[in-house]
């Protein structure tokens, strides 16, 4: 995973980055997505309960299809307010929906929440990405640093 920062000036017809066109915006805009909380919830509260969508699942989780969908649409930007992860803990024992899935901060855990579901969408409109409160400095800094952003505030 590689990630960088260009500024594009006024005028360039399109953009490569290895061998592959990125999109640009169009010069008008007339449809923006916006979209956040995406991620896929494993997580064990405070009080030791456990919230837990079956991530394995596209009905339980339906990001995937939901990004496919926006992708066909045709938006010529899409907004990202946050909240790209949620698999902070482990799947329950016995729980079949999620069984196996990574969970943590590491590249394993924001391929599988974020940048394989979204690969259609990357290909179809330019993004606006923007920190949630998933990628704060106490919970997944060091990942929203590596991965889509620079954290400018840690």
């Amino acid at each position: 995973m590689r990630s960088c920062e260009v500024d594009v000036p006024p005028g360039i017809a399109y953009l490569r980055l290895d061998h592959k066109l990125l999109p640009l915006p169009p010069k008008l805009l007339r449809r923006i997505a916006v979209l956040g909380d995406t991620g896929c919830r494993l997580r064990i509260t405070d009080n030791g309960t456990h919230e837990v969508q079956d991530c394995n699942d596209a009905k339980a989780w339906p990001y995937a299809n939901l990004a496919v969908r926006i992708a066909q649409a045709r938006p010529g930007l899409v907004i990202h307010p946050g909240d790209y992860h949620y698999r902070e803990s482990a799947c329950p024992s016995g729980r079949a929906g999620c069984e196996g899935t990574p969970f943590g901060y590491g590249w394993d855990v924001w391929n599988l929440d974020f940048f394989l579901p979204s690969a259609r969408l990357f290909a179809a409109a330019p993004w606006l990405m923007v920190r949630g409160n998933h990628e704060d400095c106490d919970r997944a800094k060091e990942s929203w640093y590596r991965f889509p952003r620079h954290c400018a505030l840690c």
